[in-house]
């Protein structure tokens, strides 16, 4: 495994979004011009906690069973390998009782962070609006079974990620209950009449994780917090086979569906970078935040124009000139059109079929990528170093592995670093070094 493999599971490919930016979920309500929901926050529909799931013949079982849809073992999982499992926990160094929360809250002037709502949002279970757009927030008692076995402490739990379970917990053991209904009613009404959050759709996974991952506010990054892990397949690939891995709960289609997972994860980035760079624009924030948004803008958008070109030559067209107009105005209606077409060719790769030769395509064209995404600042090399990552962890799970090919991904993160320490002639040379171990790829130049 090349060097940052294992690490992107821990830290991700970090997406520097900050602000409220609008969220598009699926076939959602809001200024992309899609339909309205009537109950963005399921009605009458109750958070149940964790604890309702832990049953040994639920997802309590203490050792996995491969047979079926899942291994009944997911809550043992998540309890003990997942750090949302921590994310409230007190004295954890990631928790909110930690010293490091204190000082952040101090700064924004929380009293105490384990009882804020913005904070709890996303550091406990918590409510998932999807009408206006995605927003987060903590569960109120009043949308709490009197039967939960909800525990705060839990941090990020069944229900954050899966939806109110008091409706469709005990139905969905029924085998083929959970496929029949989202076949029958799609993921929106699923989610609207059932609760049920239909992770299987891939741009509803990446809002559900962009709802926490991405979306932090700029005085909160001022204050101190993080910038969040975010790679959709590094955190989605359920075919890991490293002992560190194991977190993950779940098993997705095939062993090449991982290519399909990282290009939705890009391409609903450019969108969020896009709606953060226009927000930006509108509150006429000082130039160091506009010039690091534009590069987290440009970096997902040259990775999102070789998406779409795979996707879709009509939406490929449109988005890339969406950015080139975007990029060359700076004004916010600008980004919010790009933000647009971003979503449209999410859309369209959703119901986009991939396998072996796709996932080498962009791997190839990925890797032409580098001397451009290198030059254009530390944003652009994160995402070429960690989508190269990902792609290339898609492949080897059933190809042999080519050390050339391992070496050249491994060169790329000494140079990358971090901000404050990245060495971009070094990342270039050793961007186009390994483009020459990819034959094949074309770079598209942004417009």
């Amino acid at each position: 495994m090349a060097k940052g493999l294992g690490w992107i599971n821990v830290m991700g490919l970090v997406a520097i979004i900050a602000g409220a930016a609008y969220v598009a979920l699926g076939p959602t309500a809001g200024p992309l011009g899609c339909p309205k929901l009537v109950n963005a926050d399921p009605k009458d529909i109750k958070y149940t906690g964790a604890g309702a799931c832990a049953a040994g013949a639920c997802h309590g079982s203490p050792a996995p069973k491969e047979d079926g849809a899942t291994r009944h073992n997911e809550n043992v999982t998540w309890s003990k390998k997942d750090a949302h499992a921590k994310a409230f926990t007190d004295g954890d160094k990631k928790g909110l009782g930690s010293a490091d929360s204190k000082k952040i809250a101090d700064a924004l002037k929380i009293a105490d962070a384990t009882k804020s709502e913005r904070c709890l949002s996303c550091h406990g279970t918590s409510g998932l609006s999807i009408g206006e757009g995605v927003k987060r927030f903590a569960i109120p008692a009043a949308l709490q079974d009197a039967a939960s076995k909800f525990n705060v402490a839990d941090g990020v739990s069944c229900d954050s990620c899966h939806g109110p379970a008091s409706k469709y917990l005990p139905s969905h053991t029924t085998a083929g209950w959970t496929a029949g209904q989202r076949k029958a009613l799609g993921s929106v009404k699923l989610y609207d009449t059932e609760g049920l959050y239909d992770t299987k759709n891939l741009k509803f996974r990446a809002n559900d994780c962009i709802s926490c991952h991405l979306k932090i506010d700029a005085d909160m990054l001022t204050a101190g917090h993080p910038r969040l892990p975010f790679e959709l397949n590094e955190f989605s690939d359920g075919n890991k086979t490293d002992k560190d891995e194991k977190w993950i709960h779940w098993r997705d289609k095939d062993k090449f569906y991982g290519g399909k997972v990282w290009a939705m994860g890009q391409t609903i980035s450019l969108r969020e970078a896009a709606l953060a760079a226009a927000e930006y624009v509108k509150a006429k924030a000082p130039a160091a935040v506009m010039t690091a948004s534009v590069e987290q803008v440009k970096a997902h958008g040259i990775m999102s124009q070789q998406i779409a070109a795979w996707v879709d030559a009509g939406a490929a067209a449109e988005l890339s000139k969406a950015l080139g107009a975007a990029l060359k105005s700076s004004a916010e209606a600008d980004f919010a059109a790009l933000a647009k077409a971003a979503d449209a060719v999410a859309d369209k790769l959703n119901d986009k079929a991939i396998d072996q030769g796709a996932v080498e395509t962009l791997l190839k064209n990925v890797a032409a990528e580098g001397e451009q995404l290198g030059a254009s600042g530390f944003a652009g090399g994160e995402q070429f170093a960690y989508g190269l990552s990902s792609l290339y962890s898609t492949l080897i799970k059933d190809a042999a592995a080519d050390a050339k090919k391992k070496d050249g991904i491994d060169a790329l993160f000494d140079p990358l670093g971090d901000p404050g320490t990245y060495k971009k002639d070094d990342f270039v040379k050793a961007a186009k070094a390994l483009a020459g171990t990819f034959a094949g790829g074309k770079s598209i130049p942004l417009p």
